[in-house]
């Protein structure tokens, strides 16, 4: 699909291609690497050993526990990981959202997209209550006489 999505987009446009910015022509200087953490080595390490290393001890604790060799006692600092885990990313969601919209001069409509994020949040949450309420109250379903009781069976 993608491949004919561009066959076909590559060949309906009769205009030639004008990208949406400006580019400059004058060629930029790289910079030479000054610092140890920008050196490529050093930028492996860091960027494939240390998550490595972290994902391979967790494993390996959870696997010892399966295969019964130890009891696996870091279910919290798993859960505690995944709590962070979640929450950066919303919190960064959220702060890039205020960043891109303040850098437009947009700050009212960022200002209603978060009015708008809460009050759908709170209606959901106040749904969600109301229907846990609501079924919780229903009578539980109890089963009529036991066939035992009704006589012996032969």
């Amino acid at each position: 699909m993608t491949i004919l999505g561009a066959i076909v987009g590559r060949n309906i446009t009769t205009e030639d291609f004008k990208p949406p910015s400006r580019t400059n022509k004058v060629p930029r200087e790289i910079p030479k690497v000054v610092t140890w953490y920008r050196h490529p080595l050093a930028q492996v390490f860091m960027a494939g050993f240390l998550p490595f290393s972290a994902i391979y001890i967790e494993l390996h604790y959870i696997f010892a526990s399966i295969w019964g060799h130890k009891i696996y006692s870091l279910f919290g600092i798993l859960f505690i990981a995944f709590i962070l885990l979640v929450s950066l990313r919303g919190i960064a969601g959220f702060y890039t959202d205020y960043l891109w919209f303040d850098s437009l001069g947009l700050g009212a409509v960022w200002n209603r997209v978060l009015s708008t994020k809460a009050a759908l949040s709170l209606a959901g949450g106040v749904g969600v209550s109301v229907a846990t309420l609501g079924s919780s109250n229903v009578r539980p379903y109890s089963p009529g006489p036991s066939s035992s009781s009704c006589g012996s069976l032969r």
